[in-house]
Parts: C-alpha cells; structure tokens; sequence
C-alpha cells in the first residue's frame, strides 16, 4: 500500500527533527529563492520565428514537437503533430489556421479540431521570451 499524505508529512517533520531541514541559521545558497523553477523549458530562439508571419519548429527533452508562429498579436504554440496519425503540421497565415497536408486536417489556431478526418485537439503550450531564448510549457 502507498504511504498516505499523513505518512509522508510525518517523515519531513522527523526529518527537521533530526537537522535534515534548512535552519534560519544556515545561509542560503547564492541564487536560491526557494521559488519553483518556471515551468517549462528553454529553447533557441529560431531566426525564422522573429518577424510576424515566421513559423518554425522545437523539439522538446520528451520528444514532442512544438510547431510555434508569429502574428501580430505575438508568439503562439501548438503540437506539431497531426492527431490524426502524427503528420507534421504547418501554420498557414493566409488562412490564419493550422494544416497537415497528409490528409488534410486542419485545426483553429487555438488547437481546436477545423476540419477533419482529425478528431482530436492539439495539444496546446504557453511561449514567451526570456533571455533570448523561448520558454515552452504545456498548457493545463
């Protein structure tokens, strides 16, 4: 049996117990806020991604692939992959709409399924610019 939330709680507090945790006394280390890291990663910023109307793709640490655009209201992000059965996609600006031109899927570019034969939604990612790289996180 898995040990309960209360298990688990009692073993930190015996921990601080017996010193394991981090006392008002001892320094923080330098750069450490105790803040969460930002959810995420960091990838290159793509050349092609700078001016609206660029597209370009990352490959995330787990493999997926993210197919990012520029419009003029900033930066966006979607799975790059087909739901359908995994074609790589590709923004249209001219329709202003997502396409996979192996069985011609198309999908809102807020992930939504357009127009079949997909029938699931893209996954779809928060992006912003931090440092000049991209930050890349799944969206809840």
């Amino acid at each position: 049996m898995a040990p309960t939330r209360r298990d688990f709680l009692k073993g930190i507090a015996a921990s601080c117990a017996l010193g394991g945790c981090a006392s008002p006394e001892k320094p923080e280390p330098a750069g450490a806020s105790g803040a969460p890291p930002p959810p995420g990663e960091l990838v290159d910023f793509p050349a092609d991604l700078r001016a609206p109307g660029g597209q370009a793709k990352a490959t995330l640490s787990d493999g997926s692939v993210v197919l990012l655009w520029n419009d003029e209201a900033g930066l966006h992000a979607v799975a790059g992959r087909c739901t359908h059965k995994g074609g790589e996609l590709f923004y249209d600006p001219e329709r202003a709409d997502i396409a996979c031109p192996e069985h011609k899927s198309r999908f809102y570019p807020d992930g939504a399924v357009q127009r079949g034969p997909a029938q699931l939604a893209l996954a779809r990612y928060t992006v912003a610019e931090e440092g000049g790289r991209l930050r890349i996180a799944p969206r809840a």
